[in-house]
């Protein structure tokens, strides 16, 4: 997607193009992180913006490498952000009390080296080190855990999609309903497939990033106020953010998890799982790799090892569950007692939460 907009392959959003000034970013470092806040785990991402600093919208989500695109981002969708930024742009200033929550929370800093965890990695002018998007979010992670305290589901589960409330949004459209899950959230708020949806929690939308940017920082529970074009007719529902909504996401695609991980997780062999004494229902994961300086490595598990109980709990659990466990229910020091088979032999080892 990048090469794709850098290149101008598209006529229309070349044309487009041309009525913005554009300014392409390759790393974090010395970026105001006070202005540029988005999802920190994404390869690519758009900033609509006025001059003045205001915040029109945002475009991109999650991309992977399964096409040019990518999943969840499209020439046709940034087409379609553009021209929702230009309306934007065509109604300011009189809309500008509409985007004042476009603009981000208040961080412990405002560029990635006055972290305390990147001070010195980044240290220097030029610095040492390339500063990537993901590593504010493993900035931003580093303060909870290092004053003692579990991750919080804004920062274990950032910007989750609106799939998790059963509204799954057209990829090539502007924040348009592709899809509503019977039951869901959404179904229950009353949005339709083919809904525009139009404004949430009293912000304009222009993309499916946009849609998150709300949903990450709307207080849990509430109920968020949403505006949708149904062929031509305005309608207003009330969006149910339910306690723990988030929970579930997978975030294992997320670079920025990468740290939090203690060791590889693995599925073992059924001769392995046999061996380890482990019944259906029970957990059996295989350690396949360990950063060597990492906790894990330190203290004393090692590549090849069974687990079989975590803090005495023998019950199977996915490495969702499991780093869910590690960073909401355990604070940094707190010691976790892994069971292992080794050798045919069970062995207990103490590992502090990072």
């Amino acid at each position: 997607m990048d090469a794709q907009v850098a290149r101008r392959e598209d006529l229309r959003l070349r044309e487009l193009l041309e009525q913005f000034v554009c300014v392409r970013a390759v790393e974090m470092e010395g970026v105001d992180l006070s202005l540029f806040q988005f999802d920190y785990d994404m390869s690519w991402h758009v900033f609509f913006l006025n001059a003045d600093r205001t915040v029109y919208g945002r475009y991109g989500t999650r991309a992977g490498p399964e096409s040019a695109e990518g999943n969840d981002v499209s020439v046709d969708g940034l087409v379609e952000a553009c021209l929702g930024a230009l309306e934007i742009h065509a109604g300011y200033p009189a809309n500008k009390a509409s985007l004042a929550k476009k603009r981000g929370v208040k961080l412990e800093a405002n560029e990635i080296r006055q972290f305390p965890l990147f001070k010195s990695r980044f240290a220097g002018d030029p610095p040492r080190n390339c500063a990537h998007c993901h590593h504010v979010f493993e900035a931003v992670r580093s303060v909870p855990r290092s004053e003692k305290r579990p991750l919080s589901d804004d920062l274990m589960f950032p910007f989750a999609k609106p799939d998790r409330l059963g509204l799954v949004l057209d990829k090539s459209k502007r924040a348009t309903a592709l899809s509503v899950a019977p039951g869901s959230a959404a179904d229950k708020a009353g949005f339709r497939a083919g809904d525009r949806v139009l404004s949430l929690g009293g912000q304009p939308l222009i993309s499916i990033a946009d849609v998150q940017w709300v949903l990450q920082f709307a207080t849990e529970p509430c109920d968020l106020a949403a505006e949708v074009d149904r062929g031509g007719e305005r309608v207003k529902l009330t969006l149910r953010l339910e306690k723990n909504w988030r929970r579930g996401e997978d975030i294992l695609w997320r670079a920025s998890t990468q740290p939090l991980r203690l060791f590889g997780w693995g599925a073992p062999a059924p001769d392995e799982r046999e061996q380890s004494g482990a019944k259906p229902g029970e957990l059996c994961v295989r350690v396949t790799n360990l950063p060597p300086n990492g906790p894990a490595y330190r203290a004393g598990l090692r590549a090849g090892d069974m687990i079989v109980a975590i803090d005495g709990d023998r019950r199977s659990k996915t490495e969702m569950e499991w780093l869910e466990y590690l960073y909401q229910e355990r604070v940094r020091g707190q010691e976790v007692t892994f069971t292992v088979m080794r050798a045919g032999k069970r062995e207990k080892f103490k590992v502090e939460a990072p």
